[in-house]
């Protein structure tokens, strides 16, 4: 007879932003990662900012149990890194960039391939730019962000998830 896991049995999945000087940028990414279909995630944001602007941007989650804002005084990604990964408490980690938005199965995904795959230790997604990263290249007219290097294409190692 069979059993259909509840969401106290899944195993809690940390997601990890980590920002500096955003202020309301980072709320799409927030929004983007609350929206997600696991049933059992946190969700850290270690803010880096001098100003309060990303606190203030967040304010509207802090009623969500799953959302934990924290706030250093150290610069550079490393720091809020390592700072964020002392926060996180789930089995996996997933991390993404203050910038980006993520599927609405991201960390199901993610949390998929570290069960069904039980020796695998880390596994990355594919990343595509934003608009805001986009800028059209002299050989690309479409504007597609994409310049022709004559670089041979090139196939991503290890598992991935879209």
């Amino acid at each position: 007879m069979g059993s259909q896991l509840g969401q106290v049995d899944l195993p809690l999945i940390s997601a990890l932003v980590c920002t500096c000087g955003r202020g309301g940028l980072v709320v799409d990414t927030v929004l983007s990662i609350l929206a997600n279909t696991h049933p059992n995630f946190e969700l850290v944001v270690v803010d880096q900012s001098k100003d309060n602007e990303t606190l203030e941007a967040l304010k509207p989650f802090r009623t969500d149990p799953r959302l934990r804002y924290v706030k250093i005084g150290t610069i550079g990604k490393g720091n809020a890194l390592n700072a964020g990964l002392t926060e996180t408490r789930g089995s996996v980690i997933a991390i993404t960039d203050d910038d980006c938005t993520v599927p609405p199965k991201w960390l199901e995904e993610f949390a998929s391939i570290f069960s069904t795959h039980l020796k695998v230790a880390v596994a990355f997604c594919v990343v595509e730019a934003g608009e805001h990263d986009q800028e059209p290249q002299p050989d690309d007219p479409a504007g597609q962000g994409i310049a022709d290097r004559g670089e041979p294409d090139r196939q991503p190692r290890g598992a991935s998830s879209r």
